[in-house]
This record gives C-alpha cells, structure tokens and sequence, in this order.
C-alpha cells in the first residue's frame, strides 16, 4: 500500500475512516461466500497450526483474525501519521505480532490474580 502509485488515496483512507474501514470490513468477511474467498480462507487456514493456539471454537479463529486484521490496519495507519518508512512500519507489525505470540510480560507477574470458574479475575 505504501509503495502503490494511490499511496495518496490509501493514507487519506487509513488515516479519516478507520471506524468506518473496520465495520465494512467485517460485515465483507462475514458476508463472502465465493469460491475465491473459500480457496484463499483455506489457503490461510492450512499454513495455521491451530493446535498449538488457544482457540476452542471457530467464532474464536474468527475473533483472533478480526484482531490480527485490527494489528494491520493500526499499524498502516500509524505508519502513514508518524510518517513511517516501510521497513520501520514492518518491524512494528512484527513487534505487535510477536506481543501477541510470546506475551509482553518477561517472567511470571508475583502478583498473579487467579480466575475463577467463569474466567474473571479475582483479587
């Protein structure tokens, strides 16, 4: 996007209607239902080793996408406003991914909260 010979219309798009980009974007994918959209769905899915990831349940393969799709456009979006270079936007999508692979936190917080039986914290 940032190379493309639009990079003017794509950076007043990321940066006025993310809201709008977001929602439209959502109701596309839960909407498709062509061919193409299956081929390249499966295509993503088989490169996924789903049982090393903490989804149960496709609405949670569907939720962790959402977020992951969420982590690309902020992160176009902050690279158009901080006026990234490619290579400087790629090393902070990666960086996001990688809090979201291996966590942000170095050991184990020696305050941990246990959960209870319906996964909310308590103190």
């Amino acid at each position: 996007i940032m190379k493309d010979k639009k990079v003017g219309f794509y950076k007043n798009l990321y940066l006025n209607m993310n809201y709008k980009i977001h929602r439209k974007m959502n109701l596309f994918m839960e909407n498709v239902d062509t061919d193409s959209f299956k081929e390249t769905r499966n295509e993503l899915f088989s490169q996924i080793d789903f049982d090393s990831l903490r989804v149960k349940s496709q609405k949670e393969i569907s939720s962790l996408l959402d977020f992951c799709m969420d982590i690309v456009n902020q992160t176009i979006i902050e690279g158009f406003y901080q006026e990234w270079t490619i290579t400087e936007t790629q090393s902070n999508f990666r960086m996001r991914l990688d809090w979201i692979a291996y966590g942000v936190v170095l050991n184990e917080c020696p305050n941990k909260q246990e959960k209870n039986k319906k996964g909310m914290v308590t103190e």
